[in-house]
């Protein structure tokens, strides 16, 4: 049986995290049927909720509910898992830059708690790679509400309920050194130090270099962890190097 964690989520979400989790990594390979009544079983749940979590995974992307067959694994192939992390960092590098030219106020100080977070965390030897992966996905939603582009909100939003984005970070990808969190750390109130002195092309390309050393980090355990390749036009690098004689 598997035992589900404590969380403020609904049962159907947990149930669908857990799956996501599985299917994901590659232990339920695509195509496989995913049965109710064993999954209830699994789960020590009623059926009820089971369906709930495959529709909650239907709308995620990697699941295929067909009328009179059931549930099945949907393929997911790296590269697609590469694109949706390309598409997210375009957009919250983007709310960055107009972050810095006129900010929503509430959200930057909402981005200082977090980066004040994250230096803590950073700072704990005992502090896991869960919790900074959620600290510091919070801090990214927090500048891309700072930007006030209400579409770009409703794209990350949309991506984040959507698609396997949450599915990904329900298990350490990246962080899982204290270097690699102070790091973060660091170049995410860089980001911040940007904002606040109202430098867009840098507080874009100071983002946009974060999330994809995040990104590599997460696609080359995810690429070990399924024994599948991506393609190396997903890894490309788009941001420059940053200025060092702006910021330190």
């Amino acid at each position: 049986m598997t035992r589900l964690r404590s969380t403020t989520r609904t049962l159907p979400e947990q149930i669908a995290d857990e799956l996501g989790v599985a299917l994901v990594a590659g232990r339920i390979p695509a195509g496989q049927r995913l049965l109710e009544q064993e999954l209830a079983e699994r789960f020590a749940v009623s059926r009820g909720p089971i369906r709930e979590a495959l529709r909650l995974l239907e709308r995620r992307g990697i699941v295929t509910l067909t009328p009179r067959r059931g549930a099945y694994a949907r393929e997911l192939t790296m590269d697609a898992i590469a694109d949706l992390f390309n598409v997210r960092n375009a957009i919250s590098a983007l709310a960055a830059g107009q972050a810095a030219i006129a900010p929503v106020a509430s959200y930057v100080d909402a981005l200082k708690r977090r980066c004040a977070e994250l230096d803590a965390l950073a700072a704990d030897p005992d502090a896991g790679a869960g919790a900074f992966a959620d600290v510091a996905t919070r801090a990214v939603r927090a500048i891309v509400k700072a930007s006030g582009n209400e579409q770009a909100i409703a794209l990350m939003a949309q991506l984040a309920e959507h698609t396997v984005w949450r599915v990904i970070w329900e298990w350490p990808l990246d962080y899982t050194t204290a270097e690699r969190r102070r790091h973060q750390a660091r170049a995410l109130r860089d980001v911040l130090d940007a904002i606040e002195a109202g430098d867009a092309a840098e507080a874009d390309a100071r983002l946009r270099l974060a999330l994809e050393e995040s990104r590599d980090h997460a696609i080359h355990a995810l690429v070990a962890l399924r024994g599948q390749p991506v393609g190396a036009s997903r890894l490309l690098r788009t941001a420059p190097p940053p200025d060092s004689t702006k910021r330190s």
